[in-house]
């Protein structure tokens, strides 16, 4: 039974040791907190620092938010992603942290879910540029 718990918790220090590497490894960008307001200050016409904004601003304001969480959710994909590769690289050795189907697994399931956030970005951009911008 000790044997069994010391093999566990060594296989998660290793999948933490792994995940912290590969957290290091990511250019700092990623690590850049998102501001709710742009960078600029300004959507369009409508001016955050100035204050110079009125009713018309929301849709253009919520079109941001909207880039936003799904620049957030690419990302987030990206990542997972990245860490599975680093699963089924590692999984050869013979410690074996994870097995190299459920890497393979999580390797498709990550592509899926980005393509779908792609996707869904490109249509919900085409609708809100439709229907509040254009």
């Amino acid at each position: 039974m000790t044997h069994i718990l010391h093999t566990l918790s060594s296989q998660m220090t290793l999948k933490h040791f792994v995940t912290g590497i590969v957290i290091l490894m990511l250019p700092g960008v990623v690590f850049a907190q998102p501001s709710l307001i742009p960078a600029s200050g300004t959507i369009g016409d409508c001016s955050f620092i100035t204050g110079d904004f009125g009713f018309e601003c929301i849709p253009l304001y919520l079109a941001y938010l909207i880039r936003l969480a799904f620049g957030l959710a690419g990302g987030f994909a990206l990542f997972q992603i990245i860490q599975a590769g680093y699963e089924y690289a590692l999984s050869g050795l013979p410690m074996g942290i994870v097995d190299k189907e459920a890497a393979k697994k999580r390797i498709s399931h990550a592509i899926i879910g980005l393509v779908v956030v792609i996707l869904a970005y490109l249509i919900i951009d085409t609708i809100v540029s439709a229907i509040f911008i254009g």
